[in-house]
Formats: C-alpha cells, structure tokens, sequence
C-alpha cells in the first residue's frame, strides 16, 4: 500500500511523517509567511525581527486605606481600582503584597504602547486616578521597558 506522498510546485515528494509535522505545518514549513509575528522555515520557528517593539510601562504602587477596618473593607477598595483602571486604561493590574494586611496593598500596574509619549500619558493617567481616591498613595514606581533592549 503506497502512503500519501503529495508534491509541492516541482519539488520532490514530502512524507510528512518522516517530518513529525502535520500537513498544514508542513505546507507552512515549505512555503515560508509570516504570520502573527514568526516566520517558519523548514521546521524552525524564528522571532520576526521586522515588528516594531513598542513600550511597556509598569508602575509599582504601594496604598494604604486608614479608614479600612476589616479585610473585607480593603478587598472594596482594591477591587473598585484594579476595575477602574482595567476599564478606563486597558491597563493589567495585579494586587502583590500586604494580602494579611488590612490597610495596605501593594499593585503592579502593566501598560503596553506603541509609542513612548503614548505609554508615558497612560501611566500619568494612571497615577493621577489613584491619587484622586479615597486612600492614600504611599510610593509610585514607575519603570519603561523596551522589548528586545
């Protein structure tokens, strides 16, 4: 019984499973795109070095909530911010410290931009919404990374 051997423009056979790839992989593998970033060469993947990198931004934020009684209180107010600067900014936020504690909290605060002055405004946005609360801003952080540097 002969296996399935197709033949891609006039090059040779290609078993596919001498390769390990799947068919689709395989016609990738052959015909090499770019897609979503990497570009696939003959079963190797590589970083498509031709994207722009961008700039991430993350602030480290340290909160502390004097009128916070309870952990239940503080849960409150570190909920009603994470959500407001996902929603308002797109931003990730992450609660990182003083969990037992309940007047303070700790966040890490990431913002990804493609440009600089871009990512520069969210976090000023930023910055500025969290010392409109109702608590008090203890220390900000602010740190930009540039992917690939």
């Amino acid at each position: 019984m002969e296996r399935y051997a197709p033949t891609y423009g006039n090059g040779p056979p290609v078993d596919f499973r001498s390769q390990r790839l799947n068919p689709r992989a395989a016609r990738n593998c052959l015909q090499p795109e770019a897609r979503r970033g990497w570009i696939r060469s003959c079963g190797q993947a590589r970083l498509n070095t031709s994207m722009g990198a961008g700039y991430v931004g993350i602030l480290s934020v340290e909160l502390h909530f004097p009128e916070a009684g309870s952990l239940k209180a503080k849960r409150k107010y570190v909920k009603s911010a994470k959500a407001q600067l996902q929603n308002r900014l797109g931003a990730s936020v992450a609660e990182v410290d003083h969990h037992d504690l309940w007047q303070r909290a700790s966040l890490a605060i990431a913002c990804a931009a493609r440009e600089h002055h871009e990512l520069e405004a969210l976090l000023s946005d930023a910055e500025r919404f969290l010392n409109g609360q109702d608590f008090d801003v203890v220390r900000i952080e602010r740190e930009v990374v540039v992917p690939g540097e």
